[in-house]
């Protein structure tokens, strides 16, 4: 009997243990919440990747078009119509030129030309839409007014130009007007001309000149040889310039080395820049009395150069007018110069002694700079005159040990 509560007993306590763990049990309340740990170290930095290869160079562009060339140029009806060499059947409207022309034949230039106002009321001149033309005529008149001036450039790089005619009238003919008209066979020059500035007819190739002596002209009818254009060649010695020109262009006697002696006119009113440079043969020159400014490197690397009369027309002397001249000795300054160009006489390494007159006002940057044996300036005024004169950075820079003696003191 005891055996059998026993079994009992073990059956009830098996069963409460099945019964109890099929039952959830209570939940338990959240535990507290650790400290927060510490930031782990910072890993190793990875290995840089290599560099990866050039890219290919791309492919060239497409070579451009040619350009189109001129094949003729005319004015119908008041417009422009140029012809391509590219296509001479379809003429191009270039668009319309107008010219303000009345009945005075005077009046009656080419049509398509630029005009200016001038402070005197006269016009100044220029191509305009003419610069495609083989012939221009300018007029003598315009809007009633004289037309004096033909503008700095005015027509240069007009490279069909054959013709051009200038009516008397004109006074002024500005620097590099007809530059580089390659083309350019025939013009004159008309007896009203006072001033031709430098340039005015350099690289015209193909101009038709007179000749006289060893140099090449224009003029007129009247006067063939108005204007010295340039010499026939550099190989010659001497050199007589008709009586009667005016002008001599600059570049006329460029590099001329074996040039000794010229002859120079009074009639002779105005010497171009750089006329005689590198004239390395050239020992002196009389400077005609009707000059009134000796112009850029006019005699500049005369180098046997020795002496040179400056005449009192003189005003200005410009920039490196004499520079390099290494074997003039000394030179005299008229009275009527009042400014002194910048490197007027720089590298004059033989200068010793130099008269300025007290009309000088102005004396330009390195005008006197390496002349390395200068010891004298006679200058014609006070000492106060002479503190009053501008002279700009570096007038004396690397002279001798000059002295200034002040005649006027």
């Amino acid at each position: 009997m005891k055996k059998l509560i026993a079994i009992c007993l073990v059956i009830v306590l098996a069963l409460g243990v099945l019964v109890s763990c099929e039952m959830q049990g209570e939940l338990g309340m959240q535990g507290v919440q650790g400290e927060k740990g510490e930031q782990g170290e910072q890993g190793i930095q990875g290995i840089q990747g290599e560099k990866g290869k050039d890219g290919v160079d791309g492919v060239d562009g497409e070579k451009g078009e040619a350009g189109r060339g001129i094949l003729k140029t005319e004015v119908i009806d008041g417009y422009l119509w140029i012809t391509y060499t590219d296509d001479p059947e379809t003429p191009v409207n270039a668009g319309k030129v107008t010219s303000d022309a009345i009945n005075d034949p005077a009046e009656q230039g080419t049509d398509g030309l630029d005009f200016y106002p001038l402070p005197d009321g006269t016009y100044a001149v220029s191509a305009g839409k003419s610069i495609y033309l083989e012939e221009i005529v300018i007029p003598a008149t315009y809007k009633g007014k004289p037309v004096s001036t033909i503008k700095n450039s005015g027509f240069a790089n007009a490279e069909n130009l054959k013709k051009i005619i200038i009516p008397e009238g004109i006074t002024s003919i500005g620097g590099d007007a007809f530059f580089n008209c390659t083309n350019l066979i025939s013009t004159a020059i008309p007896n009203s001309v006072t001033s031709i500035g430098d340039g005015a007819f350099s690289d015209c190739s193909s101009l038709i000149c007179n000749e006289y002596d060893n140099a090449y002209y224009l003029g007129n009818k009247s006067n063939p040889y108005i204007l010295l254009v340039k010499s026939k060649s550099t190989n010659f010695t001497i050199c007589k310039i008709y009586e009667g020109s005016k002008f001599i262009h600059s570049d006329a006697f460029y590099n001329c080395t074996s040039l000794t002696s010229i002859d120079i006119p009074n009639s002779v009113t105005s010497i171009g820049g750089l006329a005689f440079q590198y004239c390395t043969s050239l020992t002196s020159i009389d400077i005609p009395n009707n000059i009134t400014s000796i112009g850029y490197g006019t005699f500049s690397n005369c180098r046997n150069l020795t002496s040179i009369d400056i005449p009192d027309s003189v005003t200005s002397i410009g920039e490196r007018a004499f520079s390099y001249c290494t074997s003039l000795t000394s030179i005299d300054i008229p009275n009527s110069v009042t400014s002194i160009g910048n490197y007027a006489f720089s590298y004059c390494t033989s200068l010793t002694s130099i008269d300025i007159p007290n009309s000088v006002t102005s004396i330009g940057n390195y005008a006197f700079s390496d002349c390395t044996i200068l010891t004298t300036i006679n200058y014609g005024g006070t000492k106060e005159q002479w503190n009053a004169i501008d002279k700009s950075y570096g007038w004396d820079y690397y002279t001798g040990n000059y002295t200034v003696t002040f005649v006027g003191q």
